[in-house]
């Protein structure tokens, strides 16, 4: 491979993988409701610690 080819999918994989991170990190900036019931109701966490 060339230094070019590899340089592309250098920066098109780490694109792609922050894109992937962002996407996943969502639910833990805003929990919804069905998250918190989740973590009280299955797991037994207090509300306090969820929000």
């Amino acid at each position: 491979m060339t230094t070019k080819t590899t340089n592309i999918l250098y920066w098109v994989f780490t694109i792609i993988f922050a894109g992937l991170m962002i996407f996943s990190s969502v639910g833990g900036i805003g929990p919804t409701q069905q998250v918190i019931d989740m973590f009280h109701t299955g797991l037994g966490y207090p509300i306090y610690f969820i929000q």
